[in-house]
């Protein structure tokens, strides 16, 4: 009899211990913020190499849409509050389904065509890269 006395009390913990951790990732996942891609690179025919600035903790690529004429790519960041995370400038791999074959390719966030360039961060702005 005793033991199963002790079973929903261990249960109730674990349940506590369940949504305590479901809040905390679903609060992490709504603190998620559309990020701006700088450039893009071509890595090979369906692998591109995108530029971004956001905190290491959680930067995602969170929307690939693929048309005739244009790729549209979608980079979120959240931010966990500790010490030593801040702004890095990152390079994020975005497969895709058919060919590049010189589609336009657009940040989901700003709507813009993002630079086509052959170096990575920092100078991909440098003279011959882009």
């Amino acid at each position: 009899m005793m033991g199963s006395s002790l079973l929903p009390g261990v249960r109730r913990r674990w349940i506590v211990l369940v949504a305590l951790l479901a809040l905390v990732l679903s609060f992490a996942w709504l603190q998620g913020k559309a990020t701006w891609i700088y450039y893009y690179r071509v890595a090979d025919d369906h692998t591109l190499a995108i530029g971004v600035t956001g905190p290491p903790s959680w930067t995602r690529v969170t929307e690939l849409t693929e048309t005739a004429s244009t790729v549209i790519v979608g980079v979120s960041s959240s931010a966990v509050p500790l010490p030593g995370y801040s702004d890095n400038s990152i390079e994020l791999t975005v497969h895709l389904n058919d060919t590049l074959d010189g589609r336009t390719v657009i940040d989901a966030s700003s709507g813009q065509a993002i630079l086509l360039t052959k170096c990575s961060w920092p100078s991909y702005l440098a003279p011959g890269c882009t």
